[in-house]
């Protein structure tokens, strides 16, 4: 409920800011998962070659093509996973996605997507992965579907006998978790929903024991990504950039953006510099 407050709050913002609010799906169709994910990919121009190893600079991209729709992007900090992987809120202009920060980032780019699905069926939710509903399952396979086109997943399964013997080198392939693997063999057909809830059961346990060593080697440290790093990843790009155009040009007060971007005067300048580098999402 926090982090829906927040995030209500700073659309608000946004609008009153005056910044661009078209929302690009308006006419966007989600009739079939499979159909509305080829779609959108070719709406966007993605190659189906196109695969990422490296995760964190996948997602960057996924939130920065995302928000170039028209949807603000936020993340949130100290929630768990388990209680929440993604909420979307559906509004038009200016939908919202919330990610889980504590997530990986290949898991947080198949939220993204879920989320945008919950968007494009014009309605919100509090999302879990192994959510059991129809739009659930809707919103999962449309995710699998955009992020692993079916020919060229097709072709990195070739003809193992067993394709979840492949789930690793496939996720590392197209920098995505096992999870959306998992959800794409069953979208396909390749696998029984069985087997699919049985690798969702274990991609949360073992995402879970992944979690907790971050923070062990975090509490070991005394590290973690600076303070800037956050709040810019938790604002998102596309928010923070609205409210600094209005600083710089004189339509709010140094005040006023510290208090539309939650920080002091110097953490809002370390994120402007790091938001002008391009370090936005991991």
């Amino acid at each position: 409920m926090r982090e829906m407050d927040r995030a209500l709050h700073r659309r608000k913002v946004f609008l009153e800011l005056g910044s661009p609010a078209d929302f690009a799906l308006d006419d966007f169709v989600f009739d079939s998962p499979e159909e509305a994910g080829e779609r959108l990919r070719a709406r966007l121009a993605i190659s189906d070659d196109y695969a990422s190893t490296d995760s964190g600079k996948a997602l960057k991209q996924w939130i920065t093509l995302v928000e170039n729709l028209g949807v603000l992007v936020f993340q949130m900090s100290r929630v768990e996973p388990r209680e929440c992987q993604g909420l979307s809120l559906f509004y038009s202009p200016v939908p919202i996605v919330i990610l889980n920060g504590a997530d990986d980032a290949n898991v947080r780019s198949f939220t993204l997507f879920h989320e945008l699905g919950h968007i494009l069926h014009r309605s919100g939710a509090l999302c879990e992965l192994e959510g059991d509903n129809e739009v659930e399952r809707e919103c999962n396979a449309f995710a699998a579907s955009f992020l692993l086109p079916r020919e060229p997943f097709l072709r990195k399964m070739g003809q193992a006998k067993d394709p979840l013997t492949l789930l690793g080198a496939t996720a590392q392939h197209f920098g995505v978790s096992w999870s959306a693997v998992a959800v794409r063999l069953r979208t396909l057909g390749l696998i029984t929903q069985q087997q699919l809830d049985s690798q969702l059961q274990i991609a949360a346990r073992v995402a879970a024991e992944n979690l907790e060593r971050r923070r062990e080697k975090a509490r070991a440290s005394k590290g973690g990504p600076p303070h800037h790093v956050l709040k810019l990843r938790n604002l998102g790009p596309r928010y923070v950039e609205s409210v600094l155009d209005a600083f710089h040009e004189n339509r709010i007060s140094a005040t006023d953006a510290s208090y539309f971007l939650e920080s002091k005067q110097g953490v809002i300048a370390k994120m402007e510099r790091e938001l002008i580098k391009g370090v936005t999402a991991e």
